[in-house]
């Protein structure tokens, strides 16, 4: 018999940070569509540890984005989601970090929050 979990394989990820944009907050937020990753194959990247970085991990990971105007094309407008438009966001300092984090908190389950 097969088991197998009944959540999607997909996961939504928030993302909300601020940037100092020439001494102003400047604040985001947005959403990122990913691949979900079970336990086994998180615990197989880590062993691995095969000199990827967290930002090309994360570009293997994310499908998409929704909300997102931290990277703009040519015209100024909002980028579309490309691999390439998902590595020129992680080049801001400290993203990586924040989007790692939020990711594996949504691939999870999250317990009960006391009031």
């Amino acid at each position: 018999m097969a088991y197998r979990l009944v959540v999607s394989d997909t996961v939504e990820v928030p993302i909300k940070f601020t940037a100092n944009d020439g001494g102003k907050n400047a604040s985001f937020f947005f959403h990122l569509l990913a691949k979900r990753l079970s336990q086994d194959e998180f615990k197989s990247i880590i062993d691995a540890a095969d000199g990827r970085s967290v930002s090309e991990f994360l570009v293997e990971q994310i499908t998409g984005w929704r909300g997102q105007r931290l990277v703009v094309d040519d015209s100024g407008q909002p980028a579309a989601y490309s691999p390439e438009a998902m590595e020129a966001m992680l080049g801001l300092v400290g993203l990586p970090g924040i989007v790692f984090s939020a990711y594996i908190e949504a691939c999870g389950a999250k317990g009960k929050e006391k009031n």
